[in-house]
């Protein structure tokens, strides 16, 4: 099984901004069309522009992985990341 695609969703939460003022939720999608969820939180820019970001780092290293080899994917962006930004 490979991640194929994934797809983010911006929430704008309501004032007084409980929790951030942004969500960010990806669905991740397998070559089975097994589908799985998750959250980005903490973001430091504006969501659309993370939103580009994660989009844009899982179809340089992501796209193609297995899906329960996360230790290992991890290890791989940390290192091609750390490599890129020094």
């Amino acid at each position: 099984m490979k991640l194929k695609e994934i797809k983010t969703f911006i929430i704008e939460t309501p004032f007084p901004y409980f929790g951030e003022r942004y969500w960010i939720f990806i669905k991740l999608i397998t070559d089975k069309d097994i589908i799985g969820y998750g959250e980005i939180y903490s973001v430091p820019f504006h969501p659309n522009i993370v939103s580009k970001m994660i989009e844009d780092v899982f179809n340089r290293y992501v796209k193609g992985t297995d899906p329960f080899k996360g230790k290992m994917v991890t290890l791989y962006l940390q290192l091609n990341l750390v490599w890129v930004l020094n």
